[in-house]
This record gives structure tokens, sequence and C-alpha cells, in this order.
């Protein structure tokens, strides 16, 4: 039997759910309601009048036009703007506890654990994570589109769909779904079960999310809403605007500031990015600091796209052997000849003992050789870093840790308290290097490991 989302809030704070009862004689649809103070208990109400009228399941829900509504649709409720009720959220887990979640996580191989770091990584509510399908996910546009959620009724779980939502895939999810092989799974099995069966009920999600952790966490604070509370924590300490995290979460931007003000930053000198609306003459443009980055291949756009986020460089190009382009003048053994107007450059390079060479070839010719961080990642400020490095998106540095010369940190890398990162190292992908680890030199941390002592 289908449970469509048509809830309302009334004028006079109860809620009603509708419902299509028969037809008149005319083939006129006749409508029945039930209410609530709550919608859980109006939903019920609802599912019970449904189940008698509808023994053999074969029943639809309409919406109908209400006098005495005043107020939109529940599914509707949690937009931006109105007088509505707002939603409430959790609070978040605290960094280490998200990163201890995240480890724990990513260690197990069940397929709810994937469905849990959808929650942590992409906002994810209980009722989505319930109801989300392997067709859900479009690998192509690499994004995750939210069209149902999930709520006990009943003591059964009811999905019903909801207003159809688009959240883009970040590089680290993606290559979790890959890893797990989401895209080669039976498209109408749901992603939590990883069946054609639903999970049987909310609770059971919440039960199974506190077992997979670990012991030594406090599971009495533990909720699996808190994941999305996280999420919406670090998107707006990432310093995206309320408005984006609205659109990813689905949660109005009232309640989000309600709850979550605390962490957005001020950052006044993101007013250089007003540098846009401004045209710069030959000479003006001379003033500015000119990059030019040695290699241009999927890593040498990625220092690119980075090195347009700080605002400092007014002219980027590349140098490369292999590739022919408009913005690649010439060779990287040509570098010498540009000294003079692209006095800072960066060796974009994989390998690490092809990063190390360049490195000191372009310190001996007198290149300035900057650090680049993305503005996404979170670092401590009394973190070292040497020159030559590149700390991605969504990257965590935490405090008391030292990253060497020439490292490459890919996206959603964790660095933990006191580690040392030893010169032209490459972390890639999700791995974590652990507490106090120290990393040789030119070592390489492939994607989810994760490094201890």
């Amino acid at each position: 039997m289908h449970v469509g989302p048509n809830v309302y809030l009334r004028s006079d704070g109860r809620w009603e759910a509708r419902y299509q009862k028969s037809v008149d004689e005319k083939g006129r649809t006749i409508y029945g309601y039930t209410y609530g103070k709550t919608q859980e208990e109006a939903v019920s109400k609802r599912t019970a009048k449904l189940e008698q009228l509808f023994p053999n399941g074969n029943s639809s829900i309409l919406a109908s036009q209400n006098p005495d509504v005043r107020t939109c649709p529940s599914n509707h409720m949690m937009k931006k703007g109105g007088s509505m009720k707002r939603e409430k959220f959790t609070p978040p887990f605290s960094e280490t506890e998200a990163k201890q979640i995240q480890s724990t996580l990513i260690a197990q191989d069940q397929p709810e654990s994937t469905a849990y770091l959808l929650g942590l990584f992409a906002g994810l509510s209980l009722g989505e994570i319930a109801a989300l399908r392997y067709d859900d996910l479009n690998f192509t546009d690499r994004s995750i589109i939210i069209t149902r959620s999930a709520s006990n009724s009943n003591r059964k779980l009811t999905l019903f769909p909801t207003e159809r939502r688009v959240v883009p895939m970040t590089d680290y999810v993606f290559w979790i779904l890959k890893r797990r092989g989401a895209d080669t799974k039976n498209r109408d099995h749901y992603i939590f079960t990883d069946s054609a069966d639903a999970v049987e009920s909310t609770r059971r999600i919440e039960n199974l999310f506190r077992k997979l952790l670990n012991p030594s966490m406090d599971t009495k604070e533990i909720t699996v809403e808190a994941l999305r509370s996280t999420f919406v924590a670090r998107c707006l300490e990432s310093n995206l605007n309320i408005e984006t995290v609205s659109e990813l979460t689905g949660a109005d931007t009232e309640s989000i500031y309600r709850y979550f003000g605390r962490y957005i930053k001020a950052v006044p000198l993101d007013i250089r990015r007003l540098d846009r609306y401004c045209r710069l003459d030959e000479n003006e443009n001379a003033k500015h600091l000119n990059l030019m980055i040695l290699g241009a291949g999927s890593h040498g756009h990625g220092v690119m796209e980075i090195a347009k986020m700080t605002g400092v460089f007014g002219k980027i190009a590349f140098l490369d052997d292999n590739v022919a382009g408009p913005n690649i003048l010439g060779k990287c053994t040509d570098y010498l000849s540009f000294r003079r107007d692209f006095p800072v450059a960066f060796p974009a390079f994989g390998d690490n003992e092809l990063r190390a060479g360049w490195i000191e070839r372009l310190q001996n010719a007198g290149f300035l050789i900057p650090r680049l961080v993305h503005p996404s990642a979170i670092v401590s400020d009394n973190v070292e870093i040497g020159e030559g490095t590149i700390i991605m998106a969504q990257v965590t540095v935490n405090p008391g840790a030292k990253i060497g010369s020439g490292c490459i940190l890919a996206p959603n890398s964790m660095v933990s308290f006191g580690s040392t990162i030893g010169c032209y190292s490459h972390l890639d992908s999700g791995c974590i290097v652990a507490k106090d680890v120290q990393v040789p030199e030119k070592t390489t941390i492939e994607s989810g490991e994760v490094c201890k002592n």
C-alpha cells in the first residue's frame, strides 16, 4: 500500500493526513482525513484507516484542497523562508568523534556502514538513509538523487516521496561507493540492506549504528541524525554559505542558522574575490605574482584550481613535455626561459622522486615555490607546512602535525595530532595518519589506508 506525503499542518496547530476514501455517483473523489497532535500520529492513524478500507493494499493517496489548511505540505515545510514549524537538529559529533566513527565504518564491510557514511559525508537524514536505493546513485554525474524518505508508522517502516534533491558526490564519497561496488549492485536493492527489502524500522538503523561503533565510545549519546548534523557543521566551517547547505540537506535556512550559527566563520580576506570585477591593464597585472605549473595532467589542473582560489596569482600557465594547448607555454626543460615572467613555480607530478628532483632544481634556479591549501581544508594554526606542499579539498590536519616540503595531501585525507609527514610524501584520498606517527620521506599511503605506529 502506497502512503504518500500528503500531511499538512493546520492553522489550528493540528496535523492532518489526507487520503482518497471513495468516489461519489458522479465519479468525484471523496477524501478522508485523520488528525493528530504530531505528524507521526496523523500518519499512523491514516495508515490504520487505509488498512481497514483497503485490506488488500490496493489504494492510493491523493491531495485535496481543504480551506482549514493554511500552510504547505509537510514535505515542503523545511524550505527556505516562511514562518512554519522548523526542523530540529541533534548536536553534531566533535571532529575527534567523527574521525573515530569514520575509521570504524571504513573498516566495516557491511552494507549499512556504507549508508552511514553517506549520512556523514552527504548529509542524508535517517529517513533518507532507510529509503535510498542503488538506483538513486548516478555515477556518470557523480550525484545522489533523493526522492524518498521513511518514517515509522504502526511499528512498520513507511516510505513516502519527498521533494527531489540532488546531492553532488565528493571525490571521497565517489571513491567509497566505487570501492564497495555500489555501481555493480542490483539497482532496485536498498543500500542499507543490500536487498530488495527495506529495513524494518528506523530504530533498527539506530541500534545497528551503535553496535558497529567502538565499544570505547559512549553510545548513549550516539544517533544517526548526528551524522547529518556533523555534515552541516563541516560545510559551514568550510565556508559554504547557508543557501548551499540548505540545497544539499533540504533543511530550511532559519533552522541551519539557529542550530549551527556558531560554525559560521567571518573571512574578511575573502574581499579579494571582488578582484574578478576589476580589469587590470598590463602594468597593473605585472605587479601580481605569476605562477608556472610544471605538469599539465590531472594533478596539474587540480593545482591550478586551488591556486586560483587563493586569489594571489595574476597569471597561471603550464609547462609539459607531452601535452600541447593554449595555456601550455613549452616543455618543462624550458623552465629557465620563463623565470622573469613567472617568478613562482610549482611541480605537479604524482611521482615522489620526480617531484623531489624538480623542487630542488627550481629552488636552485631562484624560483619561489608556494604552499597551496584548499579553502575547505581544516588545518590547525600551529601546523608546520613545507614549501611545494599542496593540501587539497576537505583534508584535516590536526594541531602539532608537521608536513614536509613537496607533499601531496589528497582530498579527505587526515593527519592526526603530533604526526610528521616526511618530505615528498603522498597521502592518497581518504587515508588516515594516526596520532604521533612518523611517515618517512617519499612515502605513499594508499586510499583508505590507516597508518599507525
